[in-house]
């Protein structure tokens, strides 16, 4: 077992320790512009959910979280495939749907696809 100071060491999240405080050198002030719309959809949804009709292979759009500022948008997204596809198959989708996706909006930077089977 690897140790650490002594604990041993975990991959487990619970068990990771966070100080209790984060310091900014500095006044906060200046770095809040920088999160503003951080938390907040940063494109609308119903965008994304244009771009992916027609993929091939898209069966569901599960879920769709997107982030950023304006400049700079991140999206994850869930979809399934039939169950059957094989790793390659399901990949090459995800892929697909990256492309039309940064395709249709130059401001997505990001994009990470989640694949399911269909049940």
């Amino acid at each position: 077992m690897l140790k650490d100071a002594g604990r041993p060491l975990t991959t487990d999240h619970r068990h990771i320790p966070f100080p209790d405080y984060v310091h900014f050198p500095g006044p906060l002030d200046r770095f809040l512009p920088e999160c503003r719309g951080l938390d907040e959809i940063a494109v609308d949804h119903r965008v994304i959910l244009d771009a992916l009709r027609g993929i091939a292979g898209v069966r569901e759009v599960r879920r769709v979280r997107t982030r950023g500022r304006p400049d700079q948008v991140f999206v994850d997204i869930e979809v399934a495939v039939q169950a059957e596809m094989t790793v390659r198959e399901s990949h090459e989708i995800a892929d697909h749907i990256e492309k039309t996706l940064k395709t249709a909006n130059p401001r997505i930077s990001d994009v990470v696809v989640h694949v399911e089977p269909l049940t």
